[in-house]
Order: structure tokens, then C-alpha cells, then sequence
């Protein structure tokens, strides 16, 4: 890996497990949400010229990376994640070709 991680889950503690658990207090457990995420950069979210310009500016600042992950969310319907890749590579992908 090349990019750090920089959403890191805080040091489990038995009482966090347990309000994570717990739907009615998980919000009180403090883990890291999907907004920390975008707000860290670990995923990005947004037109396909964002998201190129994002993945333009990582490939600038780790020259060596060559894998990205690309992925939504648990639960995201089978229609929507197809939709999303046949866009991404459509419309992202030939922003990166290998070579160039």
C-alpha cells in the first residue's frame, strides 16, 4: 500500500462493542461514519469529473500506486452498483490509461 490510511477505527474498547451493537446507542459508540471517510479522503464521492480529479491528484501524489479499490456501500442494490462501474469506466477510467 501506498496511500496511508487515514481512517483508522479507534482502539476497541468492550464498551464501545457494546453500544455498536446496540442500534438505539451505537450513535453514542463514536466509531468512524462514512461522512469521516469523504471528510479524510479514504472515499470519494461525486461526478465523474471530481472523482477523476481526485484520483488525478493521488496518482500525482503517489506515483507508484497502480490499484485503486472502487466499491459502494453494503446494501447498495446490484442495479446501481453496475450502473456506477459501467460509469466509472466509462467516464473515469480512460483518464488513466497505462503509459501516459
Amino acid at each position: 500500500m501506498f496511500a496511508p490510511a487515514r481512517l483508522r477505527a479507534r482502539a476497541s474498547r468492550p464498551s464501545r462493542s457494546t453500544r455498536s451493537a446496540d442500534p438505539k446507542r451505537a450513535r453514542q459508540a463514536n466509531l468512524p461514519t462514512l461522512r469521516n471517510a469523504i471528510k479524510a479522503g479514504t472515499w470519494l464521492i461525486g461526478p465523474p469529473e471530481q472523482i477523476t480529479e481526485q484520483l488525478m491528484e493521488i496518482q500525482h501524489k503517489y506515483p507508484g500506486l497502480e490499484v485503486v479499490n472502487v466499491g459502494q456501500p453494503v446494501g447498495t442494490p446490484q442495479a446501481v452498483i453496475l450502473e456506477q462501474l459501467e460509469r466509472f469506466s466509462a467516464q473515469v477510467m480512460p483518464a488513466f490509461k497505462r503509459g501516459t
